[in-house]
């Protein structure tokens, strides 16, 4: 689970990316990537479509739900860690 709030992270600009581009910023191989982004496309959650400039690759970009998921993910996570941060303060 972590790996895909990785992936929806990545995607979280807007930008469409290849599975090539996406494996490099998450430094995974391209199939473990590939794999990612099939999970991800079956849930709804990215979308894959031919780039106009290379026909071979493909581009990879959050749908609604994708980007609602994404945010969800990094608010929790931004709770989460205000809530560590002030307990260590309190200690």
């Amino acid at each position: 689970m972590r790996e895909h709030f990785r992936q929806r992270r990545y995607l979280s600009d807007g930008s469409a990316k290849s599975c090539t581009q996406l494996s490099r910023e998450a430094l995974v191989t391209s199939q473990t990537m590939t794999g990612i982004v099939k999970n991800l496309e079956s849930k709804g959650l990215v979308q894959r479509r031919a780039s106009p400039d290379h026909s071979r690759v493909m581009l990879v970009s959050l749908t609604a739900a994708g980007t609602e998921r994404a945010a969800a993910s990094t608010l929790a996570r931004t709770v989460e860690t205000d809530s560590a941060i002030a307990t260590v303060r309190m200690d």
